[in-house]
């Protein structure tokens, strides 16, 4: 987006349902993946955070400094290092968080089964 047209699509405002889900979502990330795209090259910096097991690492580095070319995959703990990213020209990154299992579900006492038995409808598919 240019940014001379970065005025004309301003941010939506976060309520507090919008920060809570994103809150329970960052706190579930256990390794975060993420793929630099280019054209240009990310000058990555992972740093340890002294967390979540981060001192029983095989090998302890303090910091580490990568320089992200396309079609580069970055694979890391999200607990055990803080992720940096810079770039000076243009390049596009795709992450992605693998989380850890969410509490199950429990259906307690509904009174509106009655009004959707399809619910219960046969034994599923053949």
């Amino acid at each position: 987006l240019p940014d001379d047209e970065e005025a004309e699509y301003p941010p939506q405002d976060a309520d507090d349902g919008t920060l809570g889900d994103f809150l329970r979502t960052w706190k579930r990330s256990l390794i975060k993946v993420v793929h630099f795209m280019g054209p240009g090259v990310s000058n990555v910096t992972l740093e340890s955070t002294e967390e979540n097991g981060a001192e029983s690492l095989p090998c302890k580095q303090d910091s580490v400094e990568i320089a992200a070319e396309p079609s580069t995959i970055l694979v890391f703990r999200s607990g055990a290092f803080r992720y940096g990213c810079h770039a000076d020209g243009e390049c596009l990154s795709l992450s992605a968080n693998l989380l850890q299992h969410a509490d199950n579900l429990v259906w307690g006492d509904w009174d509106g089964l009655d009004s959707a038995p399809w619910l219960l409808a046969g034994s599923g598919p053949p």
